[in-house]
């Protein structure tokens, strides 16, 4: 047919198979974009799978659906499988994440919120350890341990853990006085002494020789304080220091 052919209906009872591949092909000083494969009929809106410009591609307005054991290659390398994403896969801006059974991360990492561990720990290659019920920040030789009754720093049988305190250290205490480096509310144990503060010697509880009791009232002719010089219930306690008369 040298020119143009007008059917109103064809029909075909047999034809030879296409062996070329369907081709549409842009008119002189035209373009093919817009041109592919249009499905009409069925008072529905028509489905398309067009190419489109800006950038090159097609586009379709259905879901494209393939076999569960296929994937979505790029440059032969599989990007998307029923199940997972491609080792070519470097880069994203995930949003959220479902329940991850290992996480590994080569650089910097960054949290904006809350980092909630439920079960198990989290481990520092350096030998840090998040515990889920315990933290513990350290190492195979030294570490920082906080459970729900103790705060404990260093490891019993490492060696002995060096602590700086670059200010003023402060115990039971909320405004530590600013003409002191450390304050404490009540009794310590020095050398295994007990140093206390009262305004008499102790007469119930049990002490030990060398513990000291500092007078909370001191006058004059008294006493600086008293110290144990027999172990016992409450001890045997003798004053030390006594205060001179002006």
């Amino acid at each position: 047919i040298q020119g143009r052919l007008f059917v109103r209906q064809l029909v075909v009872d047999q034809a030879d198979s296409n062996n070329s591949p369907l081709e549409f092909k842009a008119p002189d000083g035209g373009s093919n974009y817009g041109k592919g494969i249009l499905f009409t009929g069925n008072n529905t809106a028509a489905k398309q799978f067009i190419l489109s410009a800006n950038p090159d591609s097609f586009y379709s307005t259905e879901h494209i659906n393939l076999d569960n054991t296929k994937s979505y290659l790029i440059a032969g390398f599989p990007v998307v499988s029923i199940n997972s994403l491609g080792p070519t896969i470097t880069q994203s801006h995930l949003k959220s994440l479902g329940t991850l059974n290992n996480l590994e991360v080569a650089g910097a990492a960054i949290l904006a919120d809350t980092l909630s561990i439920n079960k198990g720990y989290l481990t520092v290659s350096d030998g840090t350890i998040i515990n889920a019920n315990d933290l513990a920040l350290g190492n195979s030789l030294q570490n920082i341990n906080i459970s729900t009754r103790n705060i404990t720093f260093g490891l019993k049988d490492a060696p002995t853990a060096s602590i700086v305190i670059n200010g003023s250290l402060a115990v039971g205490i909320q405004n530590i006085s600013p003409d002191v480096n450390f304050e404490i509310s009540g009794n310590i144990r020095f050398a295994n002494r007990l140093f206390a503060v009262d305004s008499n010697s102790p007469s119930s509880g049990s002490f030990k020789k060398g513990d000291i009791v500092w007078n909370s009232n001191p006058v004059e002719t008294g006493y600086v304080g008293w110290v144990c010089v027999t172990d016992g219930t409450p001890g045997v306690w003798r004053g030390f220091g006594q205060i001179g008369v002006e």
